[in-house]
């Protein structure tokens, strides 16, 4: 876990000053913005809590090429969540937090197969986070 921390703190220090807006699918190796809106917006799936009537969720297609492990990274506390098709909300391989003196708060990694899935962000206690997807 430690290396795919370091691999990730790496690669996202260099691109995360540069989020843009996500308005479509986002992708590995870019930073964005993410606008979410207040709890009552519905939730695909989760694996986490039923997310708090005073917090932010949103979601968006995030798409993934090829397959291996992957990092996200979110700028603020929240829930990260991935679903694909029917399938359930997919189990995260490890998480821990971004490395000292930058804005990333967490990171958690899942290991994914080529394809789309919906990254949901759920107990966000703001309504702007950062979000950055890299391969580890």
């Amino acid at each position: 876990m430690l290396v795919s921390l370091m691999v990730m703190a790496t690669a996202a220090l260099s691109v995360w000053k540069t989020a843009r807006p996500a308005t479509a699918d986002i992708l590995p190796g870019r930073a964005y913005t993410l606008a979410l809106r207040p709890s009552p917006m519905p939730l695909i799936k989760t694996a986490g809590p039923i997310p708090k009537s005073d917090s932010f969720r949103g979601y968006i297609p995030l798409r993934i090429a090829r397959p291996g492990a992957y990092g996200i990274a979110l700028s603020d506390r929240g829930w990260i969540d991935l679903t694909r098709g029917k399938e359930p909300a997919l189990k995260s391989a490890s998480h821990g937090h971004g490395p000292a003196c930058s804005s990333i708060r967490k990171i958690v990694n899942f290991n994914l197969r080529p394809g789309t899935y919906m990254l949901q962000i759920a107990e966000s206690p703001v309504a702007k986070v950062k979000v950055l997807v890299i391969q580890n």
